[in-house]
Formats: structure tokens, C-alpha cells, sequence
């Protein structure tokens, strides 16, 4: 009788243990997922166009005349006064949105 209440209770802390375990598997599954979703979501900068804003900006900078307010070659630095703009635009544009 005593053999007998040793093992079943003996079996009833093997099941709270294995159940504990499952427990903790899906906890630590579900926090693994998550993680990797986040990770997923994370988009880095894009060295395309942050390359050609750091360069029409500083091509742009030494192009104008600040005492003056005027500009070195017109044509050429409003087109890339433009491209500067765009690319700072889609820099921002996709750091913002979510990756499908």
C-alpha cells in the first residue's frame, strides 16, 4: 500500500513536471517567434539613396553662393536640388514602412 501512494504520487509529480515543461516550451516558442517577427519587421537604412543624399548635399552646399543667394550652375542644381529631396524621401519612406 505504502509502494503503491510512493508511485502514484511519484507520477503525479512526473506529470505537473512534464506539463510544467510544455508550459515552458510554448512560452519560450511563442517569445522565439516573436522575436523573430520583430527582427523580421526591422528594416535597415538604404545605402543606395543615403550614398546619393550625402553627396547632391554636399555637392549642393559648396554650389551655392551664401552671400549672393545664388546658385553656381542653375539647371544642373535644381535637378540636383530634386534628386536630393526624392532620395531623402524614399529614405525615410522606407524606414517607415512595414516589410509584408
Amino acid at each position: 500500500e505504502a509502494n503503491k501512494s510512493n508511485y502514484i504520487q511519484n507520477c503525479n509529480w512526473h506529470e505537473r513536471d512534464a506539463r510544467a515543461s510544455k508550459e515552458n516550451e510554448r512560452n519560450i516558442n511563442y517569445l522565439c517567434n516573436q522575436k523573430i517577427i520583430n527582427m523580421e519587421n526591422k528594416k535597415g537604412i538604404n545605402w543606395f539613396f543615403a550614398f546619393i543624399a550625402l553627396t547632391l548635399g554636399l555637392t549642393l552646399f559648396k554650389h551655392i553662393d551664401f552671400k549672393n543667394f545664388t546658385l553656381k550652375e542653375p539647371a544642373l542644381d535644381i535637378l540636383y536640388l530634386i534628386v536630393f529631396v526624392l532620395s531623402i524621401y524614399f529614405l525615410i519612406k522606407g524606414n517607415n514602412q512595414p516589410e509584408k
